[in-house]
């Protein structure tokens, strides 16, 4: 991989990661939160949204849901762990 492409894909997890933000800013005195939104959680993950969903409803990654029907909340850990179980090749 060439250092444009690292430099394009860096750019292109902070703006997922961090869209976020903007939306949602951390309460001042408190330490940033632990859960991600489906974007947030694609770009750890390197997936897309769908996929995220998909998996979700299968059961396969653990995910909390948060006010509307399609508004999921996750945690870094649960994606980790989700890669490793299932998307590992043995």
């Amino acid at each position: 991989m060439s250092a444009s492409s690292e430099f394009v894909l860096d750019d292109a997890i902070r703006l997922l990661s961090g869209g976020g933000q903007e939306k949602y800013p951390a309460v001042k005195g408190l330490p940033p939160s632990p859960w991600l939104t489906v974007g947030e959680a694609a770009a750890r993950a390197r997936c897309g949204r769908k996929l995220i969903y998909r998996e979700v409803t299968a059961k396969r990654l653990q995910a909390a849901r948060v006010g509307g029907r399609r508004e999921l909340r996750l945690r870094a850990d649960w994606i980790d762990d989700w890669l490793l179980t299932h998307c590992v090749i043995k």
